[in-house]
Parts: C-alpha cells; sequence; structure tokens
C-alpha cells in the first residue's frame, strides 16, 4: 500500500513536470531568431525559384513587346475617343440648328 502512494506521489510529480514543459513558453528571443531563420529560408526559396524562371514570353504580360502594346492600345483608345465625342457633338448641334430651322 505504502508502495502504492509512493509510485502514485511519483507519477504525479512526473505529470506536473511533463504539463509544465508543455505549457511552458520558450524566450522571445529563441522565436524572433527562429521567425527571422524562416524568413530568410523563404527569402531565398523565392530567390531560387524566380532564378530558375524562364524568360517572359511576348504575351506573358511583363515582356517589353506587351508593354509597348498595351501603351499602343490605350493612346489609340484615347484619340479615338476624343474623334467620336468631337463627330458626336457636332452631330448633335447640326440636328438642334435643324429642329431650330423647322421650327420657325
Amino acid at each position: 500500500m505504502l508502495n502504492a502512494i509512493v509510485l502514485g506521489i511519483s507519477s504525479t510529480s512526473k505529470l506536473k513536470n511533463q504539463a509544465k514543459s508543455l505549457f511552458s513558453l520558450p524566450p522571445l528571443q529563441n522565436i524572433s531568431s527562429e521567425i527571422s531563420t524562416a524568413r530568410f529560408t523563404i527569402t531565398q526559396k523565392a530567390k531560387q525559384i524566380k532564378a530558375m524562371a524562364p524568360p517572359p514570353g511576348p504575351y506573358s504580360g511583363t515582356s517589353t513587346l506587351a508593354l509597348v502594346a498595351r501603351a499602343s492600345a490605350f493612346s489609340f483608345g484615347l484619340v479615338y475617343g476624343s474623334f467620336k465625342l468631337k463627330y458626336l457633338k457636332m452631330k448633335a448641334n447640326s440636328q438642334r440648328k435643324a429642329e431650330a430651322k423647322a421650327h420657325h
């Protein structure tokens, strides 16, 4: 019986020690060094992946040809829009003048 009590006490203290080790937090310095190490590893992996990537193709959206095509399309849209706006304004003015002339 005494052995059972001694075993119970020793197993209880072991459980307490295990619980303390499970719930104890490491020092903040260790956590920050682990985070910086993880960031460095991720950065290195990203650089390796980028280095392995093939050069951009003509339709990738990042090549010079794609940028020139995008700028040209934008410019064409501006010019086309301004001409269309002028045409529609002239057409509206001529219709207004025709209506005014018809009333008189």
